[in-house]
This record gives structure tokens, sequence and C-alpha cells, in this order.
């Protein structure tokens, strides 16, 4: 069972079920039951039941409510999709079901009866019945009584006049509610669960019966309802402050815009259906705000906040809320909170002190330490006796508060201390590991850290300190930044703003020379700290914090990690490093010259000294010398052992520096060095290392004649650069079909109709660059074979030269009855013609006789030329069973017109025959003529059907058909069923409804004596039949000549038309 909602949103549902019968052996009884859920208090919630048989096979629920414009569709489709071999095109398998019960509105013309097969009648209700029973449709608590009459009958239709009232209206649906009171209804009743009586809640079914004037009746059930006596009951309430805690009872908030309660309650009889809650001043009022509603999507914990209070609450005051609950049998309870107090003002915290044991200060609010392990803080209490939290935190920046050691409160309302040591963190109330401190990630749940804490050389440490209040205000405690200092490091003090020049020797035979531009900052200082092996070689990491990143890594372990600039380049990394910082992170006013000199180590021809440093945000080798512009580098050489470079911005290079460019560089936070910065000196590659991309899979693809194909390219680079694809259209006169790519290597080729062979396209895959180097371009030929198939062939019909247009596959034909009074036989002439692609079949056009007619061909031709004639001067083609006949091999005839064609008709097989349809004699109604072109292999085209509808014509006498207004041309194919509803115009002299009555006109005795009036159709002929006339046998006078001559004067004309004078005697006639 399947369904589709019409809303949106809606996914489709379906369930499948086995049936244990065969539903095609004998009829079964298929009901589907929609039922309300009402488990949802917000909305409709509808189910819906297949019961085969009266049992129950599946069910869907969770559905929209129905609208009364809903459609049940009963589908059937072969077991497993089963299509069986067609034996006969005429006769293909066909599925059937068969339905019975099936009710349908009663027709407009059968008002007010009841009983006719598969019609409702159409009486209107008139009483309605109610009980009350244990079970849905039953009776057995309260009996089925008549509730009171409705008045409200409209009239609507003629049935309804019997009963109804003019007073009611009919355009509006009338609600009744029914009420059965007095009863006497158990809370519980008593079930058996096995050997046992358990007592559980009672549950009771409203049904209602509705009679209407023919005497049948609906019935109703509601879906069954709880007797609860008990309201709902809460178990908590308590204020939030949303800035800090959703889930934390507060006492406090520091926020005057808005207030936020929790709260959960449960029902244990019947369901919690909405929630109100209010603000105010005291319990129980709502003088800040007034009670609003809420619908519960979980009944037993609700977060309500209320946002928009700016300007009613004050600072100090405390504000209530109450919170009343309602249920689903109407009953509810209230409470209320024991309020909140509004604290706006932020605690002052300019009488604290925070010291770090063992730092020496180097600069104001600046201190430095040797030791790389440990750390410490104490601090004295802010002189605020709202202050109730101390939160600390270690952060690797002024804006990244706590990558190094994660926000923890440490204190409560006093002086205090914190201490990391040995893997340790202490403060007051608190002794434990250092990762307990850390931020868990789902990746490292439930992994064990060894607790290490160990910070680089030239490491800025930026203490965070806040001292908060009840309301969770807080303030920031100024605090130290502590730099990481060792006495082989060297730190220069700009005094007055002047540059600096710093040399940083390493042990290894290099020196480093770095020299500021554009000047400082007066008493701005900078360390440069020389690197060694095991320095190099110590893994740097707080295990206090899932985010810390460390600036000092092993290069020989991070080698393959770089940017694209340096990608395959690197030779090796010498034994020379060190870390560069500006302490505290002031940025400098301008570029660093650094001249690097080296003892011992010469680069080899195609190798040169470069100066790269690690960009820890994108953990990638970088060079320093692209730092200040996009492309170019800032290297100048000495000589083979010593060169300069100048450094700019480090921190803030994008994962691609090739794409930074100078002028955006300050919108990115900084232009010029503003970060501890890891440098080292390496061997690298003088050449940019680029390979061109390649194609990654297979180029050679097939398909069938005709079918379109899509598949993916992928290229593959060595230096990972971005590919796009495209198509070498410079080759198109190569394509024998239509192909498409998109970047991404997305290929539709669709083949040529009725093409087969192979395909060649040039694809081009391009490299994606812009750090000015040249993107490299790589050519391949994919190869496409279309594998021929055997075509079925097509068939179609031409009438007067013009193909004839077809529904599907099928023609509709009109034709008139053949009768005996009718001159010219109705009939069909038309030409059948089948093609196929493949030349060298052998086609034949077979025909199924119609039922209720003849059916003549011509002789079948397969060696048919097409002709074209500009000049519009076209060739005349015979339609219909005279089109070639026994003798004809081959025949020209003008191209048809309509007829679009992929290839010229040379490129085609044919077959054509012409047949022509009499209808039989008197024969009116449906006929067919069927007809399908096939191939010597067996393959067929689709049956060709021509629905000939011959059309009932009883006129008479040359009357003419009349319609009625639908149809007054009298083509519509119902008159082919019947006649009813058409009329005949009858010419002069005929009367009836199908002129099948003549006007006598010698009723009238309008001939003389002596000679006979001979009816005529409209007319009458005097006939002058007595041998001893001189007129014998001979006829005069028709109509026309009555209006020319007296009657007396017949015989005359007659005789003077024949050359005798005739005498009469006075008195004869």
């Amino acid at each position: 069972m399947w369904l589709q909602s019409a809303i949106f949103g809606h996914e489709p549902q379906q369930e499948l079920f086995e049936l244990n019968f065969d539903p095609s052996e004998a009829f079964h009884v298929y009901s589907m039951d929609f039922r309300v859920d009402r488990t949802d208090p917000k909305n409709e919630i509808w189910s819906v039941d297949l019961i085969i048989d009266g049992t129950g096979a599946l069910a869907l629920s969770g559905l929209p409510p129905l609208p009364t414009d809903a459609v049940v569709t009963f589908s059937v489709w072969n077991f497993e999709d089963f299509v069986p071999d067609v034996e006969d095109p005429f006769y293909p398998p066909t599925a059937t079901a068969n339905f019975k019960d099936v009710n349908f509105p009663a027709s407009s013309d059968q008002l007010c009866r009841y009983g006719e097969p598969f019609r409702n009648g159409g009486s209107a209700i008139l009483s309605f019945m109610a009980g009350v029973g244990t079970e849905a449709f039953q009776d057995d608590v309260v009996s089925f009584r008549r509730v009171p009459d409705h008045s409200c009958i409209p009239c609507l239709k003629d049935c309804d006049n019997f009963y109804c009232s003019n007073d009611c209206d009919g355009s509006e649906a009338t609600e009744y509610h029914v009420l059965l009171d007095n009863l006497a209804l158990d809370v519980n009743s008593t079930v058996e669960d096995g050997a046992d009586n358990v007592t559980v809640p009672a549950k009771y079914y409203m049904t209602i019966k509705a009679r209407t004037a023919s005497g049948r009746q609906v019935v109703t059930s509601s879906d069954g309802v709880y007797i609860d006596v008990t309201p709902p009951r809460f178990e908590s309430l308590f204020h939030v402050d949303t800035s800090w805690s959703t889930d934390e009872p507060s006492e406090f908030q520091g926020s005057n815009s808005s207030i936020a309660v929790r709260w959960r309650a449960i029902d244990m009889g019947s369901k919690i259906t909405e929630y109100r809650w209010a603000i105010g001043t005291s319990k129980g009022s709502s003088d800040i705000r007034e009670f609003y509603t809420i619908i519960p999507t979980d009944e037993k914990d609700v977060l309500a906040v209320a946002e928009d209070l700016e300007g009613l609450l004050e600072d100090g005051e405390v504000y209530y809320v109450t919170v009343v609950a309602l249920n689903l049998a109407g009953l509810e309870e209230t409470v209320y909170t024991n309020g909140v107090t509004v604290l706006m003002t932020e605690p002052n915290t300019t009488s604290a002190n925070i010291s770090v044991p063992g730092a020496v200060q180097i600069a104001p609010n600046v201190v430095s330490t040797e030791d790389q392990t440990n750390l410490g803080f104490i601090w004295t209490a802010v002189e605020d006796a709202g202050i109730n939290a101390y939160y600390f935190s270690v952060g690797s920046a002024k804006n990244i508060p706590d990558d190094i050691v994660p926000r923890t409160q440490v204190g409560v309302n006093g002086s205090g201390y914190i201490s990391i040591h040995d893997g340790i963190v202490e403060f007051e109330g608190f002794n434990g590991d250092l990762s307990e401190m850390r931020e868990r990630t789902i990746g490292d749940a439930n992994k064990t850290f060894p607790n290490n804490f160990l910070m680089e050389p030239g490491r800025n440490l930026f203490v965070h300190m806040d001292a908060c209040n009840a309301g969770h205000r807080c303030s920031g405690m100024q605090s130290p930044t502590v730099v990481i200092h060792r006495d082989s490091d060297t730190i220069g003090t700009s005094t007055n703003g002047e540059d600096l020049t710093l040399e940083c020797v390493d042990g290894a035979n290099a020196t480093v020379v770095v020299k500021t531009t554009g000047g400082l900052h007066a008493g701005e200082r900078i360390v440069c700290s020389p690197l060694s092996k095991q320095d190099v070689g110590q893994e740097y990491t707080s295990d206090a914090s899932a985010r810390f990143k460390p600036i000092i890594v092993n290069p020989y372990l991070t080698a393959e990690l770089t940017d694209r600039n340096l990608r395959h380049r690197i030779r090796k990394f010498t034994d020379h490093s060190f870390v560069l910082s500006p302490v505290a992170d002031h940025e400098l006013q301008g570029p660093l010259n650094i001249t690097v000199t080296i003892e011992n180590l010469t680069a080899a021809p195609s190798e040169v000294f470069r100066l790269l440093f690690w960009h820890a945000d994108s953990e990638t080798w970088q060079d320093a010398g692209r730092t200040c512009q996009s492309s170019a580098q800032t290297y100048t050489s000495k000589n083979t052992s010593e060169f300069n470079v100048q450094v700019c911005n480090t921190s803030n290079v994008l994962t691609d520096p090739n794409s930074i460019h100078p002028e955006k560089m300050s919108q990115q936070g900084g232009t010029f060095l503003g970060k501890e910065t890891f440098f080292v000196v390496a061997l690298v590659d003088s050449s940019f290392q680029n390979s061109a991309p390649r194609l990654a899979v297979s180029p050679y693809l097939w398909t069938y004649e005709d079918i379109p194909i899509v598949t993916y390219l992928e290229a593959v680079d060595d230096d990972d650069d971005d590919v796009t694809f495209s198509i070498d259209r410079s080759t198109e006169t190569l394509f024998i079909g239509e192909v498409e790519i998109e970047p991404n290597g997305k290929l539709r080729y669709t083949p040529c109709k009725d093409c087969v062979g192979k395909d060649l396209v040039t694809v081009v895959m391009s490299e994606n660059r812009n750090d000015g180097e040249t993107p490299l371009v790589t050519r391949e030929t994919i190869n496409i074979d279309v594998v021929a198939l055997e075509d079925n062939p097509d068939v179609f019909a031409v009438k007067n030269g013009v193909k004839v247009n077809s529904t599907g596959d099928s023609i509709t034909v009109t034709l008139e009855e053949n009768t005996a009074q009718r001159v010219n036989q109705s009939r069909y002439d038309v030409l059948i013609f089948g093609s196929d692609i493949d030349t060298h079949d052998v086609l034949s056009l077979v025909f199924h006789d119609p039922s209720n007619g003849t059916l003549a061909l011509s002789k079948m031709v397969r060696n048919i030329t097409f002709l074209y004639d500009d000049t519009g001067d076209r060739t005349t083609v015979v339609d219909g069973d005279k089109f070639a006949n026994e003798l004809a091999e081959e025949v020209s005839i003008p191209y048809p017109q309509n007829l679009l064609m992929p290839h010229r008709p040379e490129k085609y097989s044919w077959v054509a025959v012409g047949f022509t349809y009499v209808p039989d004699m008197t024969f009116y109604g449906h006929d067919q003529v069927r007809v399908y072109a096939h191939d010597q292999s067996g393959k067929r085209s689709d049956v060709l059907t021509f629905n000939i509808f011959v059309l009932e014509n009883r006129c008479m006498n040359g009357g003419l058909c009349t319609g009625p207004d639908h149809d007054p041309n009298c083509t519509d194919v119902q008159r082919s069923v019947s006649f009813n509803g058409y009329e005949c115009a009858c010419l002069d002299g005929y009367y009836g409804r199908y002129c099948e009555g003549d006007f006598d006109e010698c009723s009238s005795n309008p001939c003389p004596q002596n000679y006979t009036c001979v009816d005529l159709p409209n007319d009458f002929l005097c006939d002058c039949g007595s041998p001893a006339w001189p007129c014998a046998s001979q006829s005069i006078a028709t109509m026309a000549d009555r209006t020319r001559h007296s009657p007396v004067s017949w015989c005359h004309y007659c005789c003077r038309r024949l050359g005798i004078v005739l005498r009469i005697e006075e008195g004869q006639e």
C-alpha cells in the first residue's frame, strides 16, 4: 500500500504485505479504514488500516488530514513486474481487476431513489441516535437514544422538498453537538491478564447513527476517551539565565530585556494539551506580560523565553512567572516561581591583582618565564561582595582566549590560585589531571591522554580572568601576558620607537640577523629564539585543550605538508631554525629584513636556500619570501652561504598564499608580522614543480544505438591542482553525436539518430591557477563505440499526400453509415508505410481485419522512390486499394508532407500498402483496422490502430443531420452509439423526424380529366394515358408548368408542344 500526500513536506509512505492467497481466484473484501489519531493535541494525525476479509493486513500512520477531494486509487500490476512474451501483437497479454459492491453518487435523473445498483440515494438526514460503549460502534454502556432533532435541512435538491426548511442556509456546514448527561461512568475497568485481573483506565466510545428519509443509516464512532479526574502535576519550575545556561537554575539574571523559565510537568491520566504562562511583579500577577499559550511538543520538559521585555524590567527588581497546565480533560494546575532578580551592574575589577610566581616582568603587564612545563597564577579578590565566581583560561592570542587552557571556574568569592605542574591542575577545591579540563569531542570521547603540557620557546600565553556576579555579569581582570623566554634567546627593546637589529646564533654554525623597518612603538619588544635539534624534535602540546595548535613542529615529519608553491620542491631541511616573536603579539610597522649566514653547507646547482615558516592555522610549510606580495620572491644572495629575505605577514596568510594580494592584506587582520612564527632554513628545488593532469579513467566508452550515456571523467594531478574539463570543439566535425561536459567532468553523450560505429571526442583537462604560473593542459581522446541494435520498424499512414497525425499509436476516423438510400458508399482510403533504418531488412505489413466492414488491400510494394518537386506540381497518388496493382514492382510518389525523418529516404528500407475500408450496410458503431510492420528477423513496430467510428444516420430522402449545441455539425463520435439528440432537416416535399414521409402532390387532383397524376419527389406529373387522345401516352405538366397554365389549357399546351391542333367543342372539357 502506497500513499502520497499532496501537502508539501510529507514524504510518500508505503508498506509491503505478502498475501497468503491468490487474489485472482475469487472475490475478496478489501477495506481501508481511515482514522484520526488524537495523540497529538496540536495537529490531526491520520492513519489508515488495510483490512482484507475482516483481518487487518497492514497500516500506515502519521498521515496528514485527508481533504474532501482526496482520491483513493486501486491499481493492479503483474506480480514481480513479470512481462510475458507477446505472441500475437494484435492480442497482447493484459491484466484486469474486477470490483463489485462499489458505490457511486446517485445520478441526477434518479432523485429520491434508493436501491438502484451502485447508486446512493440523495435523501437528507432526518435524525441522530447516540450511544456509549466500551468499544467503537457499541452501546453496551449507554443504549442508543434519539438526540434532539436538528432543524437545519437545506432545500438543495428536489428530494429535500419533503422535509427541508427554507430558513436553513445550505452554503454552510452545520456542526452538531451531542450531549449525553447524567451518566455514571467508572474511571477504571478490570481486564484479564492471563490468570490475573488487572485494573486499567476505562475507555469509552460515543457512537452516532444518522438516519435518512429513505431509511438508510450511517454509523460513526469517536476515537475513544478516558475518564481523567486528576489535573497535571509539575515536577519542577525555575528561572534560567539564557545568556549563561538554559539548564541551570538561577535566582539572578543579567538581562533587562528577557525572562526565561524551564519547567517539567506530567499528567498520568491524559495528555497535557497546552501551557499558559505570564510574568508579573508578584506571584500570580501578569502586569509585565499577559498569559501566552504554548502547545507542548515535549510535554515533560519546556523552555519558555520572553524576549520582548525591553524597558519593562528594572535593575534590582524581582519578577515572577505563573504557569498553568491544561490537560485533555479540561483540568488545570497552576504554579509560581520564587522570582528572579535583575542585576545589570557589571563588577568593578580594578582592585584585583594577578601575579605569576617565578616570572620576570619585562614590560607593562608582560612577564617572561623559562619554565615551559609549569604555570602558576595567584589573584586577589575583587572588592565586590556580589562576586560569586572566578573564571580562568589561557589562549594563544588576544582574540582566542581559551585554546590552551579552556575557560574553567577556579574560585567563588575570594582570592585564590591556579597551578599547572607535572600534568596536574590545581586550584581551590580541585586537584586533578590536566586532561579533565579538556572539551571532549566525538573523536576523543573515550581516549586517554598523558596530561602533557609543553610550551614552545617564544610562545605568548594570553591569560584571561573574569569575575562574575550572581546575575552572570562578568568583567575581565587585568591579566598578564606570559612569554616563554630562555637564556639563549635574544630579546630586543625599542626604547623610543627606533628600529631594532637582533642577532640569533644557533649552535650549528648559522647566524640570523633580523632588522625591523618602519619603526616600532616605544617599549615594544621582539624575541628571537634559536632552536636546537632537540627543541625541534619535541612534541609541544596542551592536553587541557583539543584546540591547541603548536607553532613548532618536526620538519621531517611534516615535510609533505606544504602550500602549492613548495609542493614537491623541498629537498632538505637544515638544522638552522628559530622562532621570531613580537612580545604580546604587537604587530610590527614594516617588513622584516632577515639575513641568514650558513657555514659548511652548499646548495646544488638546481637548489636554492629558502627561509620557510610553519603556518599553524593551515598546518602547511610556506615560503617566507612570498609573504609580502602575491607571487614575487623577495630574496637576495650575497654569496653561496648568505642570503637576505624580506618578511611581512605570516599569521594571516591564506591556505593558498598565492591568492593573497598586497592591497588586501590589511583586510585580513594585518600587513606585517604580528604573531610568533617558527622559521627553518631549507634547500628547495629552484624550479616550480608542476605536472600536467592526466585522465584517471579509461578513455574507452560504449553505448547502444540511439541510447544516450552519462558518465563522470576523472583527472589526477600529482600536485593536487584543481582541474576542469572542457571539449575541444576544433575537432567537432569528427563527432557523430552530441556531446557536453561540465567543468567537474560530467560527460553527456547522445549518438545521432540511428548512427553506429566509433566516435572520437577530444577532452581538455586544464589546471586552475591563480599564482602566476602557466596552467598545464592535457588533451585526451575519448573513444565512444556505438553498438548497433536490430532496429524495430516504424509504421505510419499517409492520406492525400500528407502524413496523418496520430494520438499515441491510434488514428481516429469517422464515416457515415451506409444505407440503401445512400448514392455513394461511405469508405476510407489511406496508404500505410513501414520503414526501417536497417536497409538490408525486408519489411512486410500485417493487417487485422475489421469486424463490421470489408478491407481491400493493394499490392504490397517495397521498391519506393520518393520525388521532390519544388514547383508544387506534385504527382497524383491514389490512396486505398488502387494504390498499386498486381503488376506493380515499384512506385514513385511525392515525399509526404509533414513527414519528418532524421535521414534521407534512401537510407531506409520501405514497404507500402494502400487499404480501403467500407463499413457494412446499415452498420454503425466502433470498428478497428490494425496494422504493424515487421522484418524478416521478427522485429516489429508498434501496432497502428485505426479507430473507425461509423456514425448512425437515420435521415432519409436527402435529409441533413442537425446536431445539438455541443455538436452542431454532427461530427461527434457519440453518434456512432446512438442518434438520440440529433434531428434531420428535410428537403422540400418530405416530412417526419427522419424525413421518411413524402408529401402526395396528386392528392389535390391537379391534372385534367383523362390525365393520370403521377406523384414525384416534391412534384407531380400529368400523363395523357388514353389511346384515343392525340397525345396518347404523352405526359404533360409538372409543378413548374402548373404555375404558368390553367387546368383548361393544359391539354392545349401539350398539343402545341406536339404540333397538333385540337378542337374542343363548347361545353366540353
